[in-house]
Parts: structure tokens; C-alpha cells; sequence
């Protein structure tokens, strides 16, 4: 079977999909030292749980948009099959309408993936 178009458009979908996830993250870390700056001076009943729940929020949005973005470029280059479905399995739980499409191209394109890498 040919080469065909679908790895990298997963690949790019998964990028954009990593990228979105990777602001949302450093958002939430902006927000986790806004919060641990500003709020015990202007609200000293705040919950300090709050803050280590954001905190938590942008590690794992950071992890999942990282393997998200490293996932989209090894599809664009059609290497490593499982991590590429790895990181699109992961896409669909970030942006399921970017996610969805790149997890169904991964999944069709597996016989484009190099064999030794995979």
C-alpha cells in the first residue's frame, strides 16, 4: 500500500490539539502562583487545597500535552505506531473533535509506520 496523507494529518491534529493543551497548562500554572500570591493577602479564608488542585491540574495537563505533541511528530514521520495511538488516545481526552479524527487516522494508517520502529 502507498503512502498516503493520513499520519500527518493525525500528526498535525495532534499538534494543534498538544499545543491548545500546553497553554491551558501554563495557564493554569499562572493562575496556581497568582492564587498562592494574591489571594492569602486579599481572601485569608481561601482554602489552600484549592491551590494544590490547580497545581495538580497543570502537571498533568503539562504531561498529556507533551506526550500529545511528541506523539503528533512521530506520526508525521510515521515512526513509533504505538506511541503515535498513545498520543492520540490522549488527544481525544483533551479536544475530542481534534482528537477523535487523529485517533481513527492513526488507527487506519498503521501499515505506513516504519516496521523497525514500531
Amino acid at each position: 500500500m502507498g503512502k498516503t496523507s493520513r499520519p500527518v494529518t493525525a500528526g498535525v491534529l495532534n499538534i494543534i490539539t498538544g499545543v491548545i493543551g500546553l497553554t491551558g497548562a501554563f495557564t493554569a500554572f499562572f493562575a496556581f502562583f497568582a492564587m498562592t500570591v494574591t489571594l492569602d493577602i486579599y481572601i485569608p479564608v481561601f482554602p489552600e487545597f484549592i491551590s494544590g488542585v490547580v497545581l495538580a491540574f497543570a502537571i498533568i495537563s503539562l504531561l498529556f500535552s507533551l506526550l500529545i505533541v511528541v506523539s503528533g511528530v512521530f506520526a508525521t514521520q510515521r515512526k513509533y505506531w504505538g506511541l503515535a495511538l498513545a498520543g492520540s488516545i490522549a488527544a481525544v481526552l483533551g479536544l475530542f473533535f481534534l482528537g477523535i479524527p487523529a485517533l481513527i487516522l492513526v488507527a487506519l494508517s498503521k501499515d505506513e509506520f516504519d516496521r523497525a520502529a514500531t
